[in-house]
């Protein structure tokens, strides 16, 4: 009886290698779309490209990589956008046709827009913006879905910018978008309230706004947004001009929502503002009826928690009582810093107590870091109960592993 003959067909894997080719190319293509776009709107708006966006885009483009960590800062060896018209002024630039970009009427567009860079090589001549409207413009007309972090580093941000960022977040292209740094940009008022209405629908996970004034009312509305928000991990509002009023609302949102890490530093928040914010996580973490808190880790350097607010000489006492209650009852807790703060001898003393309960209790690793304003036994005993619970002991063992590796 005759050999069968062996049945022609692909090789094993020949599906898979043409699957891989296919999304390659595709990628590729939608990198080239994307640059090219993003050059043609900065032309059209009279901005300048960031220097950093398209040097990182080709850069990854030679690997058929995407670029997904996109930074907008100040450059002064930026080219200018080729046009011999005059400078432009700070008026919305005419949308896209698949994406209304420009702000409704009525809305206020600010005037003092921080110039971001200048013609190639710093020389002086015609000044351009850089500009968050022609990024996402671009994004949007190459259908670019890469995009995963969006950092914007002193560059400012006025009404029709801040518009611009936020129908692209409630767009469906947004749902890409898991990171998002606004920093010193001088956000209005309205333009943090229309900010926070886009957090209802995106999907970050890390929101960072600092070194921008957040009024009371506009930080409240974000606060009731984002506790409905179970993505969101890390908020970061220092130096926001935050006072006591800001302590209710930050409270409500870190026993209601999902987030792990705060940072507060640099604000005014005082006795009053933090005795706010911890009576509510207090009451959360000790309370079996309610939901435990998720917040870990907690930064709030200079904040002014000392003798000097309402609550006279009593006031950081009473506040790291509700402390206490938190660090004993948490097991999710893994650092506070409360440097520059002055909570004496009194407010010393209940924290170590918290860290000795704590310690008998078994609970995970915690980090603790005061200003040593106190009694030197009652500082020496918080150091060593923080190394104890992994803390500087941690970072201890870490050198050693690096020296041991050299």
């Amino acid at each position: 009886m005759p050999p069968k003959k062996k049945k022609g067909g692909r090789k094993k894997g020949s599906k898979d290698t043409t699957q891989a080719t296919l999304e390659r190319d595709s990628l590729v293509r939608t990198c080239r779309n994307f640059l090219k776009a993003y050059t043609q709107r900065c032309q059209t708006a009279k901005s300048a490209p960031s220097p950093r966006v398209t040097r990182d885009a080709k850069t990854l483009l030679e690997e058929d990589k995407a670029l997904e960590k996109f930074i907008l800062e100040p450059s002064l060896s930026v080219p200018a956008a080729a046009s011999a018209d005059p400078p432009p002024s700070r008026q919305p630039t005419k949308p896209a046709a698949s994406y209304p970009i420009a702000a409704p009427a009525g809305v206020p567009m600010s005037a003092n827009s921080r110039i971001a860079s200048t013609t190639e090589g710093g020389a002086p001549g015609r000044r351009y913006p850089i500009l968050v409207q022609t990024l996402v413009e671009a994004w949007c007309n190459a259908n670019y879905k890469f995009m995963r972090a969006l950092h914007v580093r002193h560059l400012e941000l006025p009404d029709e910018e801040v518009v611009a960022l936020a129908l692209f977040m409630e767009s469906p292209l947004g749902a890409n978008l898991m990171h998002l740094e606004l920093v010193n940009g001088n956000i209005s008022p309205w333009g943090h309230t229309r900010l926070a209405k886009s957090l209802k629908t995106c999907h970050l996970t890390n929101l960072h706004l600092d070194y921008n004034s957040i009024p009371v009312d506009c930080l409240a509305n974000m606060c009731i947004v984002l506790q409905k928000d179970a993505a969101l991990q890390v908020l970061s509002i220092r130096s926001c001009h935050l006072t006591a009023s800001c302590g209710e609302a930050l409270g409500t949102l870190a026993v209601l929502s999902g987030l792990r890490e705060l940072y507060l530093d640099n604000n005014l928040l005082e006795c009053e503002g933090a005795t706010e914010l911890f009576k509510l996580i207090a009451a959360f973490s000790e309370n079996p009826a309610f939901p435990k808190p998720r917040l870990a880790k907690l930064c709030m350097q200079n904040n002014a928690i000392d003798e000097n607010g309402k609550l006279g000489s009593l006031g950081p006492e009473v506040c790291m009582q509700l402390v206490k209650r938190w660090i004993v009852n948490s097991s999710d807790l893994i650092e506070l810093d409360f440097d520059r703060n002055y909570i004496g001898d009194g407010g010393g003393k209940e924290i170590m107590e918290a860290m000795l309960q704590r310690k008998e209790a078994g609970l995970a690793d915690f980090r603790m870091t005061v200003t040593p304003r106190m009694s030197c036994q009652i500082f020496s005993s918080i150091v060593e109960l923080s190394a104890t619970l992994g803390g500087s002991k941690g970072k201890k063992k870490k050198r050693q592993k690096r020296k041991k590796g050299r």
